[in-house]
């Protein structure tokens, strides 16, 4: 949607529903970009000719997964052509660029790939890969932990006041 086909649906004065826009009093008051953000809005655009868009208060960071554009297969292979091929460029990095290249990533992603490679052979200090899946795993099952005695206790604490409310029986 282009801009003059904004400004014209906001001169004709239709909402995003085709319902008349007629402002209120306070929107008169405003700056013309503060007005044109607030037409914008009413015909549903989050900017200039971008319908929809998120609602970080709705979906919070990072709400859907990621999904990975190469496959495992692809980045083992991809790792074990930067070492074959090693000795065939100056650098490690040269190599790294030269490949990135050939399958389409970016040199900083197969860096990263050949540096994970690197941990889980032995040949690099750090966390291997099953390492970190255990990890992962670990924090979850806390996380989960953590939020069921926060109910239990809330519960519990829920209970003993209606407890203590509640009149004598004799």
């Amino acid at each position: 949607m282009s801009a003059a086909t904004i400004d014209r649906a906001i001169a004709r004065g239709s909402g995003a529903h085709g319902r008349a826009a007629t402002p209120s009093l306070a929107f008169f008051g405003r700056d013309p970009a503060q007005r044109r953000s607030a037409n914008l809005r009413r015909l549903g655009l989050n900017r200039a000719g971008f319908a929809g868009g998120s609602n970080p208060r709705r979906d919070g960071a990072m709400s859907t997964a990621t999904t990975n554009r190469f496959s495992a297969e692809v980045r083992s292979r991809a790792g074990r052509m930067v070492f074959d091929h090693q000795a065939e460029h100056p650098s490690q990095w040269a190599t790294i660029n030269s490949i990135a290249g050939k399958i389409g990533s970016t040199g900083e992603t197969l860096r990263s790939w050949v540096r994970q490679a690197e941990r889980d052979q032995g040949l690099r200090g750090g966390p291997t890969t099953e390492d970190s899946a255990k990890i992962k795993a670990l924090e979850r099952e806390n996380r989960e932990l953590r939020q069921a005695n926060e109910i239990l206790r809330k519960a519990s604490a829920y209970f003993a006041q209606a407890e203590l409310d509640r009149p004598l029986k004799r």
